[in-house]
C-alpha cells in the first residue's frame, strides 16, 4: 500500500515500519537517506519533495544443518 502525505511542515521526522515476524523492514529515500532497520530520521526543506520506500525481506533462518567434509591426512 501507498500513503502519500501533502504541504508537510518543513522540519525533522522520524518515520518507520514495523517488522512482521519473519521479514526485516528496511527504508530508502530518494534524497538518498537510507536505513537497514527500518525506521529513518528525515529533514525536509521547504518545497522539497522526498520518496521514502520500504522494502520487506524475508529472514533466513539457520536449519541448524551441517556440512561434514572428510578430513584427509597422509
Amino acid at each position: 500500500s501507498m500513503t502519500t502525505f501533502f504541504s508537510v511542515t518543513p522540519g525533522t521526522y522520524t518515520i518507520s515500519e514495523t517488522a512482521v515476524a519473519g521479514f526485516e523492514a528496511s527504508v530508502e529515500c530518494s534524497n538518498g537517506d537510507s536505513s537497514p532497520n527500518g525506521t529513518l530520521t528525515v529533514t525536509l526543506t521547504p518545497g522539497e519533495t522526498v520518496v521514502c520506500t520500504f522494502t520487506n525481506s524475508t529472514v533466513v533462518t539457520p536449519t541448524g544443518s551441517s556440512i561434514l567434509l572428510p578430513v584427509i591426512i597422509r
